[in-house]
């Protein structure tokens, strides 16, 4: 599929998004009072393990594609890999580009969207060889790790791993979202240090477990209650931000089970998938979740 350069910088960053409340009070009570609700999924115990071949050893990026089918990425090819889990494997192999450093990958109605760690998202569909890439122009040494769809606000959602190197903003976890239809990027989602450091004690995480520390690598919105969740590679942790802005949850991952997770995402029933990269010399491993109750009704 032969590259096409369509630069599109963002002349201006919007401002944030006030989706997470800072009041420490508030923060508080709803947190302890989503943690006394059962988690939907038992992480620990996946339904399903598949093996993915070795070209996916470094997985870094997972979408839903369409029924029985998610979409993959490695850290360094410009290739997505169609993996059908009804058998088992990978069933088309798609081409966009060169070698990069690509994070994450959405399907947004006929058109897949790859990210690579610079922000920089390329745009293409499957049986057409153009392709468009978008800079959303996120400030300088801002490095994405994950991508994520918000079908209800038509907007990509960008993970990021590590910000400026300066500010006391350094440990703050940041998600970037950019608008389909304006081409306007915002920080959508902000929680900032103080936020994770109480959450820590609302979760009684052990105290060498420092939420500040985690580095995000992956983001889904759950297709039925909208909830955020945030995948973090480095310090092995899912957590679930609700609408109203708040962490609902905070899942320690089991390092064995989960080498390395770098992917996220859901089906349309609600089904929870995780790609984790591998330790060895085979290629790295998917998991599936099945819903282990019910969940509330969409929010607003």
């Amino acid at each position: 599929m032969a590259l096409t350069s369509f630069l599109r910088p963002i002349a201006q960053l919007g401002l944030a998004v006030a989706l997470l409340a800072c009041g420490s009070g508030s923060t508080t009570q709803q947190a302890k009072e989503a943690a006394q609700e059962p988690f939907p999924y038992e992480l620990s115990e996946p339904t399903q393990t598949y093996q993915l071949p070795r070209e996916l050893k470094e997985v870094s990026g997972l979408g839903w594609y369409r029924k029985n089918q998610l979409v993959m990425v490695n850290d360094e090819q410009g290739k997505v890999f169609v993996y059908d889990i009804a058998r088992g494997q990978v069933v088309e192999t798609l081409s966009f580009g060169l070698k990069g450093d690509y994070e994450g990958v959405e399907v947004v109605g006929d058109e897949i969207f790859v990210v690579e760690s610079n922000g920089v998202i390329t745009a293409f569909k499957a049986e057409l060889p153009e392709t468009r890439v978008l800079d959303p122009g996120l400030p300088s040494k801002t490095e994405i790790e994950g991508l994520g769809y918000d079908a209800k606000a038509n907007r990509l959602l960008l993970a990021v791993k590590s910000a400026s190197k300066k500010g006391k903003e350094l440990h703050d976890k940041i998600v970037y979202t950019f608008d389909l239809k304006s081409k306007s990027v915002w920080q959508g989602l902000v929680i900032p240090e103080e936020v994770l450091q109480q959450a820590e004690k609302d979760f009684n995480l052990p105290k060498k477990e420092k939420l500040a520390d985690c580095k995000l690598s992956g983001v889904a919105i759950h297709p039925q209650n909208r909830a955020i969740y945030l995948l973090a590679s480095v310090g092995k942790k899912l957590l679930v931000v609700n609408r109203q802005g708040q962490i609902s949850q905070v899942i320690s991952l089991n390092e064995k089970l989960f080498p390395q997770p770098e992917g996220i995402c859901f089906g349309p029933d609600g089904t929870l998938f995780i790609a984790s990269e591998s330790n060895d010399k085979k290629g790295g491993k998917l998991f599936q979740f099945d819903v282990l109750s019910s969940l509330p009704t969409t929010q607003p």
